[in-house]
Order: structure tokens, then sequence, then C-alpha cells
């Protein structure tokens, strides 16, 4: 909206051109913020019922809940950086949710689709020990 309300005052420029369209495919890794959100939630608030005492949940739980976060925020923000700091194209992958940065640069591509999907894999690695939380704890 940022990017459409920028464009009616001052017209199109290259630069919100490319803006719009990478928050436009930034909004997959973005999609894993209300989901978190809801899980989040669920844990304190079923730690809370189980213990209202202690009044927190277990140390690897919170580094559970950070690690989530932190997932989210590199994915998101390597796919705002790699697309404005290197010339590449960056398009929706096969799977919901997933980037591809295609460049001419091979080496380049491969070690940023690796920091992507390592960080990916401990998005999910976190997340399903969260998810053991909230059905296991009691």
């Amino acid at each position: 909206m940022v990017c459409k309300t920028i464009v009616e005052l001052s017209g199109w420029t290259p630069f919100i051109t490319k803006l719009e369209d990478t928050l436009g495919l930034d909004r997959y890794t973005a999609n894993f913020a209300p989901m978190l959100a809801i899980l989040f939630i669920g844990a304190r608030m079923h730690a809370l019922q189980i213990g209202p005492k202690l009044d927190s949940l277990q140390r690897w739980a919170q580094v559970c809940f950070y690690g989530c976060i932190a997932s989210v925020f590199v994915q998101t923000l390597s796919a705002i950086l790699i697309h404005f700091c290197v010339e590449c194209e960056c398009k929706e992958g096969p799977s919901e949710g997933e980037l591809v940065f295609v460049m001419t640069n091979q080496t380049l591509a491969a070690v940023v689709n690796s920091i992507r999907r390592v960080s990916l894999f401990g998005h999910i690695g976190d997340f399903i020990a969260l998810m053991i939380l909230v059905s296991y704890l009691e």
C-alpha cells in the first residue's frame, strides 16, 4: 500500500517498481508470522494452565520462540536485501512460501539459497519442538 501511495503521488520509478515486486514476493515469507503467534499464545496459555505459580515456560521453549522469530526475520531480510543488493530475479518456488533467487553467479546463488534453507530448517525444527511442548506439557 505504501508503494501504491508513492506511485500515486510521484509516479513510477524503477526503484518503486523493484520495491513493490520484492515486497509482493516477500509476503510469502511473512505468512509464517500469524501461525507462529497462535502457537506462541497457545504454548504460553498451556504453560500457565499447568503451573500458574511458575509463570514461565522452560528455557528451551523460550529459546525455540526466539529461534522461530529469528528464522522468519532472516528469511524476510535476506529476500529484501538480496533483491536490492545483487542483480537477480526473485521467483516464487515450487512449494508455497518458497522463494528462489535466479542469479548469473551460481556460487552466490547457492550461498544465498543455502542460508535461506538453513534458516527454514531451523524454523521447522523450532516449530516442531514447540508443538511437542504444547502437546505433551503436563
